[in-house]
């Protein structure tokens, strides 16, 4: 399964264009979150949530899906989106800013 992240990690852009971030559907609600962190580390300063799209509509996922085989699981069965979104509760541009300066 691919998921697409807001944003582009430095991992994704290739000269040939952008390549989605693949998953394992085996890792563990830590994995997943630890990934999130490694791609995008200001999210480790904010609380955030994960959404897909369902009817031109962003929806949250229920707290209970935290892995990637939940979140295919569930988008397979309510006919979502292949797209994950994350949407930070907080304005994160200073954060992103201070990290670049990094």
């Amino acid at each position: 399964m691919i998921f697409i992240f807001p944003g582009y990690p430095d991992s994704e852009i290739k000269l040939t264009g952008r390549v989605p971030t693949k998953l394992d559907l085996s890792m563990t609600s830590a994995d997943f979150n630890h990934k999130l962190y490694n791609m995008f580390p200001v999210l480790m300063d904010v609380v955030f949530e994960l959404m897909t799209a369902i009817k031109s509509k962003l929806e949250s996922l229920p707290s209970y899906i935290n892995t990637p085989a939940l979140i295919k699981d569930l988008m397979s069965k309510e006919g979502r989106s292949g797209c994950l979104f994350i949407r930070p509760f907080e304005d994160i541009t200073a954060l992103c800013l201070s990290n670049m300066k990094m």
